[in-house]
């Protein structure tokens, strides 16, 4: 058999595959994006998971025939879906980072998606910041990123 650390399919005409390239060995026949794609999707009840080969945040890569990286929920929302408008991103509504159920997925901006991110653990425990404002209504502004920031701090700070 062929190296242990490459993952290798048969190609149709029966001989081995690489996952590199996703090129048959011999006939140099590759499988189209949409049908590798498939076979790293595992349907549960509610998400479509990505068994795929992740990134550091957690989202799943795919690498398409031109070796272009693409995350998995892009794709198939792209495949199921339609064309993702420039600058849009694609939210996660089930909050699982490996989810590519189409009805899962929402375009949104940037912006917006980072408003829907859970803000950090130690941020949404805090009632009070480090001067002792409240963390809330009129003094409560959400910053880049999600932080939460007090608006009695950034005026001093001015």
């Amino acid at each position: 058999m062929l190296s242990g650390h490459m993952k290798h399919d048969l190609c149709s005409c029966g001989r081995f595959k690489t996952a590199i390239s996703f090129r048959c060995i011999t006939c140099r026949h590759s499988e189209p994006p949409e049908a590798r794609f498939w076979k790293y999707i595992n349907k549960t009840d509610s998400c479509w998971l990505w068994t795929g080969t992740k990134n550091k945040k957690g989202y799943g890569r795919f690498v398409l025939k031109n070796r272009k990286l693409v995350t998995p929920h892009r794709f198939a929302y792209e495949l199921l879906v339609g064309p993702i408008t420039e600058g849009m991103t694609i939210d996660h509504l089930c909050r699982v980072k490996l989810c590519c159920n189409p009805k899962h997925l929402e375009q949104v901006s940037g912006l917006e998606n980072t408003r829907r991110g859970v803000p950090f653990r130690s941020q949404v425990l805090m009632t009070h910041c480090k001067r002792g404002h409240p963390l809330s209504g009129e003094n409560l502004h959400i910053g880049t990123g999600g932080r939460r920031v007090c608006r009695s701090c950034s005026r001093l700070r001015s």
